[in-house]
């Protein structure tokens, strides 16, 4: 064997090692990165038949900047509890749940995001978090716990809503778009 069939067959290997170590689930594969600009990055897990949050790409803290604006999209899965997150990088987060299964958001699952707000004792303090799309799963409720007082945007359209939750009164001027269609709400109580 010549030293260029050796040579392929290291990078062959090292590609498959490498692609393998990238993501976390079999079902879906690793999630993808997308870099828009130097200020804009997408982490995208959508469709990818997943039921569980998986780990980031390890190159995502190496792509994405600290004052950068990190879209992370996991809609279309089989998500059913929103367990702790990993890290990741920037100051302007906006997270899509959309089309999943949830049914409990941990308290713990913003722990890991440093932009998101301090958290101790199981308490968040406010999210720096502006927009949120939680719609087409199968909540019945929105704990406080969340802190959303800078949210902008949130979607929990296509829930088991019977009615607006409480803790959407603490985010105060901040609320430009709530979508809330298609729940079961119930107009008397």
């Amino acid at each position: 064997m010549n030293s260029t069939n050796v040579l392929v067959i290291l990078c062959a290997l090292f590609f498959s090692a490498h692609a393998a170590s990238e993501g976390d689930d079999d079902k879906g594969g690793p999630c993808e990165i997308f870099v828009q600009d130097v200020n804009n990055l997408t982490l995208n897990c959508s469709r990818r038949h997943i039921d569980k949050i998986p780990t980031w790409p390890a190159t995502l803290e190496t792509q994405g900047k600290e004052d950068g604006h990190v879209r992370i999209t996991l809609f279309n899965n089989s998500i059913s509890n929103v367990t702790q997150l990993a890290p990741v990088p920037g100051n302007r987060i906006a997270i899509s749940f959309k089309s999943n299964k949830i049914v409990e958001i941990e308290d713990d699952a913003f722990r890991n995001l440093d932009h998101m707000g301090s958290y101790k004792d199981g308490v968040y303090s406010d999210i720096d978090l502006e927009t949120l799309n939680l719609g087409y799963n199968e909540i019945h409720s929105l704990d406080k716990y969340l802190g959303l007082s800078y949210l902008r945007q949130i979607d929990l359209s296509g829930n088991f809503f019977l009615n607006v939750p409480e803790s959407l009164s603490l985010v105060g001027d901040s609320l430009q778009y709530l979508t809330f269609n298609n729940n079961p709400l119930d107009c008397q109580t």
